[in-house]
């Protein structure tokens, strides 16, 4: 998948109107700004953690309701493999059900996301699974035990989650 990993953009001149062209550069500019932080955010969770997207109209919608239920009581192979929760509804973005300031638009252009969608991003950063429905806790593990970083990380078998 292609990432943008810089945009360049130029507001249009107005000789009759420079007031027009200047708002539209300011306007411009808080868009790229706004695409920078989620190339920030997602690089911050690069190597360090393993991202399921869940991408839905609101929070309360059957996709993110059956995800939610298919991870209940899985929290130990959650924190084994190092899986954070990444949430975009058209209101917000949620990490770790925490809002966090990240463009809904932005982010759902990064990840090329349209309609009810759970993403895995590997700590790699690229996508490894992208389905239209939720994800079995059991499927989920198996798909990144599967990994080799997984697997080496299992050798190392550095346990810091309780329970």
């Amino acid at each position: 998948m292609p990432r943008i990993t810089h945009m360049t953009l130029r507001a249009p001149f107005f000789a009759a109107s420079v007031s027009v062209g200047l708002s539209a550069s300011i306007a411009m500019t808080g868009l790229a700004h706004a695409g920078a932080s989620v190339q920030v955010f997602l690089a911050k969770q690069q190597w360090q953690t393993r991202l399921l997207v869940l991408n839905a109209a609101t929070a309360h919608s059957a996709l993110i309701e059956s995800q939610k239920v298919a991870l209940a009581g899985h929290d130990r192979g959650i924190c084994d493999r190092h899986i954070r929760l990444l949430t975009i509804t058209d209101q917000a973005v949620y990490f770790e059900g925490v809002a966090v300031n990240l463009a809904v638009a932005d982010l759902r252009q990064h990840l090329q996301l349209v309609g009810a969608v759970v993403l895995l991003i590997g700590k790699d950063g690229g996508i490894k699974r992208r389905r239209s429905a939720a994800i079995s806790a059991q499927d989920l593990f198996m798909i990144i035990d599967g990994m080799a970083m997984r697997q080496a990380e299992m050798r190392a078998s550095d346990d810091r989650c309780e329970g």
